[in-house]
């Protein structure tokens, strides 16, 4: 198992493109605070706006988005770089470069044959997709990592001050969070063997992430099956990352972690079934 972990690691570190990807997404974090800190002071000036995002604020928005003011800031004078970084992971930016990430390193395996080589070494499916897990939350945590200095440091640059509040409740969050990011990729890894096309693959993850599911959500408000305020994204890890907030009881945590875990469950029998009965050579 290690050695699988190894291979793949060697695979990740040696490659151009997850170090691209990185860059990419730290330049988007930059122009989501620049963007928010804008928005943040437009609403500090404008007293009417302010009070038409408190009217708005509540509606759930399942898609990725860019930037997002909440009006406590603006209330109390001061953004908490903790709830910054909790409307940036709920906005799904850095999900969409997580999906990028995944598309192409399970896509260029399967390009270049290294499935092939794998198997020779590693007649057990399973290590294979363990390897290739463990790879897959590695980047996972490096880009939160990166992503969350560069706009605490972007943040003090452009405002001159840093506040962090709720720190425990923070850890939690984030935990939770990262679980639900690693799942996410998990499925979208299953996606990928799938289909065994990237372009179409990475279609398929980056408008699952932007809401394409609340289609589901219409068909079966439409047959009584759902009520207007029901929705299939309450229970799919993608609603989720947009549902939890550091102010989440415990409840919704268990809720959540639950969710990620049947998802990742489902992903890898999915992933382990391609790969011990399709010929993907």
């Amino acid at each position: 198992m290690r050695k699988a972990i190894n291979v793949e690691l060697y695979r990740f570190t040696k490659s151009r493109y997850p170090w691209i990807i990185l860059l990419l997404s730290v330049l988007m974090m930059v122009g989501t605070v620049f963007v928010t800190c804008e928005d943040y002071h437009s609403y500090m000036e404008d007293p009417v706006a302010l009070e038409n995002l408190k009217a708005s604020f509540q509606q759930v928005n399942w898609g990725i988005y860019l930037g997002s003011v909440m009006p406590t800031w603006c209330e109390e004078k001061v953004i908490p770089i903790t709830e910054l970084f909790m409307r940036n992971i709920q906005s799904k930016v850095i999900l969409m470069f997580q999906t990028v990430f995944v598309v192409l390193f399970i896509g260029e395996e399967i390009r270049n044959n290294f499935q092939k080589n794998l198997s020779a070494v590693f007649p057990k499916k399973i290590q294979q997709i363990v390897g290739k897990m463990f790879t897959i939350s590695v980047f996972c945590a490096i880009i939160y990592f990166l992503n969350f200095l560069v706009m605490l440091l972007f943040f003090y640059i452009h405002e001159g001050y840093i506040v962090m509040t709720d720190i425990v409740p923070f850890m939690k969050y984030m935990i939770t969070e990262y679980i639900l990011y690693v799942a996410y990729s998990i499925v979208i890894m299953f996606v990928a063997y799938l289909i065994r096309n990237s372009a179409v693959c990475l279609l398929v993850g980056v408008l699952e992430a932007a809401g394409i599911l609340q289609v589901v959500d219409v068909l079966l408000q439409s047959v009584g099956l759902f009520s207007e305020s029901s929705s299939i994204m309450k229970y799919i890890v993608s609603g989720n990352i947009v549902l939890l907030s550091i102010n989440s009881n415990n409840a919704e945590y268990v809720c959540a972690f639950v969710i990620a875990i049947v998802f990742v469950i489902l992903a890898i029998a999915g992933t382990l079934s391609i790969l011990e009965k399709r010929d993907i050579y």
